[in-house]
């Protein structure tokens, strides 16, 4: 609907270079619903994701721009306008790359060739390694508690973002503070296990993912919140070999963001007037809360890159690959490797705004805005290309493992990142994917490895009694 509004308002108006690119844009939003209708529609494709989460950053945003000012407000300070046009040029062609590398045919027979996860759990022993994993998250995260002032700091975390949490996180290690999110992936393997809704293996499932969220829904990070919540979602209805009718998807879209979206960012801005008043706010006024989100930061991905284009190459050279290897060696703490390459978005924030980016404010730049920075526009058009035959891949290898409870978790889990790389980009989100998925690919080969060694132990023991009996 909101695309439809989109092209009405590309025809009622001069066809300029940017309407005319705002209306590919729609145009390439509706083709996988078109292809879809013909062959198969499974609403839980990547591909569909992909296209909302580009129509809502790439289409509707620039037509709210482009209909509400003639010459597109400035942001943070610095106007998009001399590179618009070009920064919507490459998001129209990375969609179109996108889609090129998703509908080969080679990405989907690279996905059917990848194994499938062990999927033999033993329940006990899947109990022990979370206990084992909520002691050592506890441990960890007690840590950063107390070396940055204990209980204050506490409550701070759960008081939306501000100066004390913002120093604190930027101090510590995330090895620290992000510790209780590895208990997303358990939890959810938890409840894809549980026999039926009402069984202790679901509500231990449900405590412990109430438990890895409580910091990250009070600091309002939707990017880490909004994809555990989903992946729960998922897991239900994939384990059920189901899928929810139109009209519930289109409800819980807007639930999702009245919720999900605006609720989190009222409320670490308006934290002191208590989470019942922000709520009341939120839900009283939808209309407000649509405007900030389509005028505001959250939904700026076309600024973030348009001004971007005007500082790449000019003033930050292109990085060729390096921000690729600090996102590749993350894990390795900076001390221990001084000269570690910087990452892309602090690299942009500290050349574009630096003074915000010496009091850690960063901003998003979208999925395109990596590649850019490092190969010029080749390498969006590649970048595109390449991240759609791997979420092709990662679809047909759940197709082809669909009965295993294993991959059913980690490709719940993976779903909703898609909507997170929209808007911030592989390099810098790959590593919350990876908190997420890892522990549960993990415990599968664990137990695994646990179920052999239990099987051969009992088949010597076995072999002994009948040599004895023989004997």
């Amino acid at each position: 609907m909101l695309a439809a509004g989109v092209i009405l308002s590309a025809f009622l108006t001069r066809f300029s270079p940017d309407w005319t690119l705002v209306y590919v844009g729609a145009a390439l939003v509706m083709l996988p619903f078109a292809i879809g209708r013909l062959i198969r529609f499974d609403i839980f494709e990547p591909v569909y994701l992909f296209a909302l989460s580009f129509g809502v950053l790439f289409v509707i945003r620039p037509a709210f721009d482009l209909l509400t000012s003639s010459s597109l407000p400035s942001f943070v300070g610095i106007s998009a306008r001399p590179t618009y046009s070009k920064a919507l040029l490459f998001a129209v062609g990375g969609c179109a790359s996108f889609y090129a590398g998703y509908y080969l045919s080679s990405a989907q027979r690279w996905g059917l060739s990848i194994p499938g996860l062990p999927d033999v759990w033993n329940v006990r022993r899947l109990v022990v390694f979370a206990m084992i994993l909520l002691a050592l998250s506890g441990i960890l995260f007690g840590l950063f508690v107390l070396g940055n002032g204990g209980m204050p700091l506490l409550s701070s975390l759960l008081a939306g973002r501000n100066p004390v949490v913002a120093s604190a996180l930027h101090n510590s290690s995330g090895y620290f503070y992000l510790a209780p999110l590895w208990l997303t992936s358990i939890a959810l393997l938890f409840i894809a296990l549980a026999p039926r809704w009402r069984s202790r293996l679901t509500f231990a499932g449900i405590g412990l993912l109430a438990l890895s969220q409580l910091t990250e829904i009070g600091l309002g990070d939707r990017s880490f919140f909004l994809p555990a919540l989903a992946g729960a979602v998922l897991v239900v209805y994939l384990k059920r070999k189901q899928r929810p009718p139109m009209w519930l998807a289109a409800t819980a879209i807007v639930l999702v963001f009245v919720f999900g979206i605006n609720l989190p960012r009222d409320y670490r801005v308006h934290a002191k007037e208590g989470i019942a008043a922000v709520l009341r706010s939120t839900v009283a006024n939808p209309g407000d809360g649509a405007r900030d989100f389509f005028t505001g930061a959250d939904s700026a991905m076309i600024q973030g890159l348009a001004i971007e284009l005007e500082y790449v190459p000019s003033r930050l050279n292109y990085q060729w690959g390096a921000t690729y290897v600090e996102a590749l060696t993350r894990p390795i703490p900076r001390p221990l490797w001084r000269n570690k390459p910087v990452a892309a978005e602090t690299q942009l924030m500290e050349t574009i705004w630096p003074d915000l980016a010496r009091i850690h404010v960063g901003f998003a730049f979208s999925v395109f805005a990596e590649p850019y920075l490092n190969f010029g526009w080749p390498g969006v058009l590649v970048f595109a290309f390449l991240f759609g035959a791997a979420w092709r891949a990662l679809y047909s290898w759940y197709l082809a493992n669909s009965g295993n409870i294993t991959v059913i978790t980690t490709y719940a889990l993976s779903w909703p990142f898609m909507v997170v790389y929209m808007r911030g980009g592989l390099g810098v989100d790959y590593h919350r994917q990876v908190i997420y998925v890892f522990p549960i690919i993990l415990a599968s080969y664990l137990a695994a490895r646990g179920l052999r060694a239990e099987r051969s132990h009992r088949t010597l023991t076995i072999d002994a009694v009948r040599s004895g009996r023989t004997s």
